[in-house]
């Protein structure tokens, strides 16, 4: 079985990745590339594509179906949509914001289905 999570390299997703590991095969999409450097002796066990899945973009959809093809396809995984981001204030404020919370929470998940 293959795992894929979504914000796995820190928190909540990175022990997701560490404990999927011990079930089968761990592919994370990142948006913190910094983090992956970090994480170099963490390569054993999870494979990180960098992506942000905040910004829909080409490079975005290219990445995805890119991961598809080397990794899932024809494969039977699970998908676990760690990712989120969330903002605290007044919904008609939020204009700027919601876009980046419904790409990361809503659109890139459906992208990922």
């Amino acid at each position: 079985m293959k795992y894929v999570i979504t914000g796995g390299s820190s928190g909540l997703g990175f022990e997701l990745a560490k404990r999927c590991h011990q079930l089968g095969d761990v592919i994370c999409f990142n948006r913190n590339v910094g983090k992956l450097g970090q994480l170099k002796h963490h390569q054993h066990f999870c494979r990180h594509y960098p992506i942000d899945l905040s910004v829909d973009s080409p490079e975005r959809r290219d990445c995805l179906m890119s991961a598809y093809k080397e990794e899932l396809e024809g494969h039977q995984y699970k998908l676990i949509l760690n990712a989120a981001q969330f903002a605290i204030q007044d919904f008609n404020r939020m204009t700027d914001d919601a876009k980046r919370i419904f790409e990361i929470n809503y659109f890139s998940q459906i992208e990922l289905l």
